[in-house]
């Protein structure tokens, strides 16, 4: 698990800084040491007194003492990730929290806090950025581990699995099915434009607007790896095939599918998370231009409607598996 910890950690800080890079900043903005600290500081503290400590340190350890845990193990730790990913939150909460009341209770005393808004408030999300980043690896961990629980109990499930998938067939009137589901829902999608009017503001086309390929980009190199690194790569894609071709699965397919897909989502909400608060950092941390703003924030904001999007996916994929298991 170590060399896990490792690598995620070195893939998310190089698809962090590209991220900034293509946000137009400068990787000064998203480096504040205190608020780090201090995320980290509370979080350790916290998970010491939840007694947890020591099941926490052991999840890192290397390739070989985690090949050798036992079930009762792999739940201590899975039960561990889950407080730690909770305590993560509320610990990285409390330091944006103190920022932003102390920035809001001084920016009407004096110019100085005034022309330093838009600073104070790139530094607020610093704390948030740096949740999402580490959520992500706890995220990472915790799939590895639901997966190794689950072969745990059923250590035949890969001969298993071999046989399954050359017996069953996709289910044409299944396929049939989830395609004019999609097809319906994005022709909803489309009629609810035109008749709202979002369609006529302005003289531009909302498609194109949606459409930033840097974003896409930086929410595959976020995900895709990290699933890769958690084991759940080629899960996932089973996962996503059994549901939308109504392929019925067993029990223990139905919890490996279910662990990748919901890891997966998780994965999407940090990652869009991360990327918008990037964005959001940078174009704080320089407000000389307002007549930029708009645009900067709509572009910041369109990893939440890619996210969306793949995450409804994943959330039909999730209810399919359910109800195709045996």
């Amino acid at each position: 698990m170590i060399f896990s910890f490792v690598f995620s950690f070195i893939l998310i800080l190089l698809i962090t800084f590209l991220a900034v890079g293509v946000s137009g900043g400068s990787l000064l903005y998203i480096l504040d040491l205190p608020s780090f600290a201090g995320v980290l500081l509370i979080f350790a503290i916290s998970i010491i007194l939840s007694g947890y400590g020591k099941v926490f340190c052991s999840i890192f350890s290397s390739h070989k003492k985690f090949a050798a845990f036992d079930f009762q193990q792999l739940k201590k730790a899975d039960e561990a990730l889950d407080f730690s990913i909770k305590l993560l939150f509320y610990s990285a909460i409390l330091v944006p929290v103190l920022i932003l009341i102390y920035t809001l209770s001084n920016a009407s005393k004096s110019e100085y806090f005034f022309s330093h808004l838009g600073l104070n408030c790139a530094v607020l999300l610093l704390s948030l950025l740096y949740l999402s980043l580490l959520e992500m690896i706890l995220i990472t961990a915790k799939a590895k581990i639901r997966k190794s629980s689950v072969l745990f109990m059923a250590e035949d499930f890969q001969q298993n699995d071999s046989k399954q998938d050359s017996k069953q067939k996709a289910d044409v009137k299944s396929v049939f099915k989830n395609i004019t589901g999609f097809v319906l829902l994005a022709a909803v999608f489309t009629a609810y434009g035109f008749f709202s009017g979002v369609y006529s503001w302005g003289s531009g086309n909302v498609i194109f607007a949606i459409i930033d390929l840097p974003s896409i980009m930086i929410q595959i190199f976020f995900v895709l790896p990290l699933i890769a690194i958690s084991g759940n790569f080629s899960i996932l894609f089973k996962g996503l095939k059994s549901a939308f071709c109504g392929i019925k699965i067993d029990l223990k397919s139905k919890n490996l599918f279910q662990n990748a897909l919901k890891s997966a989502m998780s994965l999407n909400w940090c990652s869009c998370f991360a990327t918008v608060i990037c964005s959001a950092v940078c174009i704080l941390g320089d407000l000389s231009d307002f007549s930029k703003l708009s645009a900067n924030l709509a572009v910041g904001f369109i990893p939440f409607f890619y996210v969306a999007c793949v995450n409804l996916v994943l959330l039909f994929a999730e209810i399919k598996v359910c109800k195709a298991a045996l």
